[in-house]
C-alpha cells in the first residue's frame, strides 16, 4: 500500500495552511485598522479547501497505520512459526498416505513402517454427478422434504429451492441443512476438475464395523419432496468398513478408527490405502512446512519495507525503514546461508537451493533456534521485537505532523484553524486589516 504522493503532497499543503494562519494571526495582533468591506471574505474557500484536504490527508495517514500493524502482525506472526522452523520432528514419509501428530515438540520415535490395507469409513451415499449451472425446473421451486433414519430414529428435514436455484445451488441448500441438523451424518459437495459438474455425498460420522450397524442410515423423499431423487443420494454407494493395516512388517490389524498409537507420544492418522507399500515414520526436517515458513516471512518483511519506503517523507516512516532495511542488511551474510539474499536496499529475496541444503543440514534451524547470543539469533530476535512493537503501536512510528491529522487531535487543528477564521470574519477591525493587508499586496 502507497500513499506516499497523496500523503506527502496533504501534509506540504497541511504545513502551508498552519504558516499562513499564523502569519494571518500575526498580523491581526499587531497591524493598525485600516480600510475595508463588509461585505468581502478571502477567507471562505481557503477555509474550505483546508477543511478538505485535511480531511483526506487524515484518511490517507489512518489507511497507512492500518496497513502498516496489519503487515507488521503477519509478519510477527510468521516470524512466531520460524521458531522450530527446520528442527528435527517426527515426520511421515507419504503425509497424504498417512499423517502424525506428537504429544509435544520433543517426542522422539525409532523408524517405523506402516502398510495401509484399507482405511476406516462409515457408510456413504454418493450422489448423482449434475451440471452445476443447470438451472432446477420451476416446477420444483419450493419446499422439499426428506428424512434421515439411523439407529432406530428417524428425522425429517427440509429446505426450499428458489426460482433461480442452479442445481449446486440445490446441493448446497441440502448439504446446509443436514449438516445443520447435527444428527450422525454430514454432507459434503464436490465439483469435478473443470467445475462443470458437482456431485452431492452423504456419509456417516463415526467410521468402522459395528454389530448393531448403529452408523448406517437410510435417506428418502417424504411428502412428496423430490431432493433425494434429484440429488441421487438415496442408494448406499460404500458400506462402513474398518481400518486393515500392518506396524513393522507384522500381522494384519483392524481398527474403527484411523488413529492408530505409535507408541512415544507419537500418533498416526491413516488416510488412504497404499496397497504393499509401507509408509515410514521417522525422525527428520519437515521441508515444505520450512520452506512456505521461509517465503511467507520474506514475502511480510519485503512488503513492509516497501511500504515504508514509500514514505520516509515522514520523519518517524523513516525511522521505521532504516531500522529494517538495517537489520536485513547487516546480517546479510548469515541470512545468506540459510538461503535468504538481502540486495543493498535491504530487500530479501529466497534461493530454493541453498534452502533446501540449510533445511537438511540443520543450518536453519541452528539460525533461528541456536544460540540465543548469537548474530542469527540477534536477527530473528530484533525483528520480532520490531513488528511486535509497530503492530502494538503503529503511532510510535509516524511524526507528529502526520498524527495531528488524526482525530482527536486532527480535529482540534480543524476546528481551532475554523475558530481562528471565524473570528476573522466576525471582527470588523479585522475585516478592515484585510483590505489594508491586500491593498498593500497590489500596491
Amino acid at each position: 500500500m502507497s500513499m506516499s504522493a497523496n500523503l506527502n503532497t496533504r501534509m506540504n499543503t497541511f504545513n502551508q495552511n498552519q504558516s499562513l494562519l499564523n502569519s494571518f494571526n500575526s498580523f491581526n495582533n499587531n497591524r493598525s485598522v485600516g480600510f475595508g468591506s463588509s461585505a468581502f471574505d478571502p477567507f471562505a474557500a481557503f477555509n474550505m479547501n483546508f477543511g478538505v484536504n485535511n480531511a483526506a490527508a487524515s484518511a490517507d495517514v489512518r489507511s497507512f497505520l492500518t496497513g502498516m500493524r496489519d503487515t507488521a502482525e503477519r509478519l510477527n506472526t510468521s516470524m512466531n512459526r520460524m521458531r522450530g522452523t527446520g528442527a528435527e520432528t517426527v515426520i511421515s514419509s507419504e503425509p497424504d498416505a498417512l499423517s502424525v501428530r506428537t504429544a509435544s515438540p520433543s517426542a522422539r520415535i525409532n523408524d517405523v513402517n506402516v502398510q495401509i490395507q484399507q482405511v476406516a469409513r462409515g457408510q456413504v451415499n454418493q450422489g448423482s454427478s449434475l451440471s452445476a449451472n443447470q438451472r432446477v425446473a420451476v416446477s420444483e421451486a419450493r419446499t422439499h422434504r426428506f428424512e434421515i433414519e439411523q439407529n432406530g430414529v428417524t428425522r425429517e428435514l427440509s429446505f426450499r429451492v428458489g426460482i433461480n436455484y442452479t442445481q449446486e445451488d440445490m446441493q448446497n441448500a441440502m448439504a446446509r441443512t443436514i449438516n445443520n441438523a447435527n444428527i450422525g451424518v454430514t454432507a459434503s459437495i464436490e465439483a469435478n476438475s473443470s467445475g462443470t459438474n458437482s456431485t452431492l455425498t452423504v456419509q456417516s460420522r463415526e467410521t468402522g464395523v459395528f454389530a448393531d450397524n448403529r452408523n448406517t442410515f437410510q435417506i428418502r423423499d417424504v411428502s412428496g419432496g423430490r431432493a433425494v431423487a434429484m440429488t441421487g443420494v438415496g442408494t448406499q454407494t460404500q458400506s462402513s468398513q474398518d481400518a486393515q493395516f500392518s506396524i513393522n512388517g507384522g500381522a494384519m490389524q483392524t481398527s474403527r478408527s484411523n488413529e492408530v498409537d505409535l507408541g512415544s507420544g507419537v500418533t498416526a492418522t491413516l488416510r488412504q490405502a497404499t496397497g504393499g507399500r509401507e509408509v515410514t515414520v521417522s525422525m527428520g526436517r519437515e521441508r515444505n512446512v520450512s520452506t512456505e515458513n521461509i517465503n511467507d516471512m520474506v514475502r511480510q518483511f519485503n512488503t513492509l519495507l516497501s511500504n515504508t519506503a514509500d514514505n520516509r517523507g515522514d520523519r518517524g516512516v523513516n525511522r521505521l525503514h532504516n531500522q529494517l532495511a538495517g537489520l536485513s542488511i547487516s546480517n546479510a551474510a548469515s541470512l545468506a546461508q540459510v538461503g535468504i539474499s538481502v540486495d543493498r536496499e535491504g530487500f530479501m529475496s529466497v534461493n530454493s537451493g541453498r534452502l533446501n541444503r540449510a533445511i537438511e543440514d540443520g543450518s536453519l534451524d541452528r539460525f533461528f533456534n541456536g544460540d540465543r547470543q548469537g548474530a542469527s539469533f540477534g536477527f530473528a530476535n530484533r525483528l520480532a521485537r520490531i513488528t511486535e512493537d509497530v503492530s502494538a503501536n503503529p503511532h510510535r512510528y509516524m511524526s507528529r505532523e502526520s498524527l495531528d491529522l488524526l482525530e482527536p487531535s486532527g480535529s482540534a487543528n480543524r476546528d481551532n484553524f475554523g475558530n481562528s477564521l471565524n473570528h476573522l470574519r466576525a471582527s470588523r477591525q479585522n475585516r478592515i486589516f484585510t483590505m489594508g493587508l491586500l491593498l498593500d499586496m497590489m500596491i
